[in-house]
């Protein structure tokens, strides 16, 4: 059985492995748009269309990629997985979505940008000057204020529970519907810091320490926020985090995630070929894979010579708004017809939004040096899950609103002063 597993690890962090299974990812996802997206859901905007040259740039752009993420030198086992998740989440599917669905090809050239800007070797930021807490003030600081931020929820949600968001159905936006209309401006700027950072850090303290009433409070907080205020990637949130936890070498935690979502997707295909269920792969390969890379796409396309220079955010006292809709809703008219469909895009989208290819060019410098700055602070492997987090979150949102809304300076400003460490961060430290 040792020997077993010694083969396993050793397989699943090899390189070349990575590379292999990378192939067959996309391989897998030109058929699942051939065969399963395109079919159920052209309705929305999902096409069939291709030509000679978007085949062989789509496959220039497929070897530019596994050069950037295995030959390049990478500057830390940290870079090479994060560009792996990149490769997987968004940039594979762009350049599915280039090659034989119309789409735009440049967000797959900015994403390769970020892969090869976070996979050279460059030098780090310094970071080894800054002081950090003390280990035995950490748990206690960082418990007592996730505690008070917790706080505002009991007074504005209380404790009635809906507990059908967890079919994650449609039960789910109409719940989170309710949830916004009794929101208030603390609680939507405390939910981002409290379900992205404070409670998931928590939770990976309290796995390494074995600190089992930590981990029990830290999933019941993170499950209670879901109850009250469902977004998915909350109750997910707890799978991730713990997931992540496990292996301490980078390159076997990206050969674990290739692997997964190779066999995820030949299971949901199996699944939907014996049940006829079609909703497990669409929410696994449509809506986490395509429709992200869809929408940016589609950001491209409409804000072409038609930029808003932060007009909807923080320049909106200087210039002004051309439209009555935010931006996510003004692409859910464009794409869908309906007013009522919000359709959030990443950095790359955002930037080109509001400054053309120079707002994309830059968001892309500005999100990969998040990257490299917490990737200077040398965070022990545990916590990758918080790092894909912040990950979902620049691939999702908007550039400014990851920053300041969503937690990553909270993140960037708890990790230097509480996680910057060279030790171990389990029950031996002192």
């Amino acid at each position: 059985m040792s020997r077993l597993k010694s083969f396993i690890v050793l397989t699943l962090g090899n390189k070349w492995v990575h590379v292999a299974a990378l192939i067959i990812y996309y391989a897998l996802m030109v058929r699942e748009y051939y065969n399963f997206v395109c079919p159920h859901f052209s309705h929305l905007r999902f096409k069939w269309h291709y030509s000679t040259a978007s085949i062989l740039i789509g496959t220039v752009l497929i070897a530019l990629l596994s050069v950037c993420v295995f030959k390049l030198r990478h500057s830390s086992g940290f870079a090479h997985a994060l560009a792996v998740f990149v490769s997987v989440l968004f940039c594979v599917p762009s350049i599915v979505l280039y090659q034989f669905g119309s789409c735009s090809i440049f967000p797959c050239l900015y994403s390769l940008l970020f892969i090869f800007l976070i996979s050279i070797s460059l030098p780090n930021i310094p970071s080894h000057t800054v002081p950090t807490v003390p280990q035995r003030y950490r748990v206690p600081l960082l418990a007592a204020l996730a505690g008070i931020m917790i706080i505002p929820f009991f007074f504005v949600f209380g404790f009635n529970f809906d507990f059908s968001v967890f079919s994650m159905g449609q039960e789910i936006y109409t719940a989170r519907a309710a949830a916004r209309a009794r929101s208030t401006t603390l609680t939507s700027y405390l939910f981002g810091p409290l379900t992205k950072v404070l409670l998931p850090i928590l939770l990976v303290i309290g796995l390494a320490r074995k600190n089992w009433i930590l981990v029990f409070l830290s999933i019941a907080a993170l499950l209670y926020i879901f109850l009250v205020n469902p977004h998915k990637f909350v109750f997910l949130s707890v799978f991730l985090i713990i997931l992540f936890f496990f292996f301490d070498d980078y390159n076997l935690k990206s050969g674990i995630a290739l692997c997964g979502v190779v066999l995820m997707i030949g299971a949901s295909a199996l699944f939907t070929f014996v049940s006829g269920n079609i909703l497990p792969e669409s929410i696994l390969v449509r809506r986490m894979f395509f429709v992200p890379a869809q929408l940016s796409s589609a950001y491209f396309s409409f804000f072409d010579n038609n930029h808003i220079y932060l007009s909807h955010s923080i320049l909106h006292h200087f210039i002004e708004y051309p439209y009555h809709l935010d931006p996510p809703h003004v692409i859910g008219l464009y794409m869908y017809g309906r007013t009522n469909v919000s359709c959030n895009t990443g950095f790359i989208g955002d930037g080109f939004m509001n400054f053309g290819h120079f707002g994309a060019l830059l968001f892309t410098i500005g999100t990969a040096a998040v990257f490299r700055f917490l990737e200077s602070l040398r965070l022990k492997p545990e916590f990758f899950g918080v790092i894909l987090l912040t990950l979902f979150t620049f691939l999702n949102s908007a550039f400014l609103t990851s920053l300041l809304t969503h937690g990553v300076i909270f993140l960037m400003i708890v990790a230097l002063f509480f996680l910057k460490t060279d030790k171990d961060i389990g029950e031996n430290e002192k």
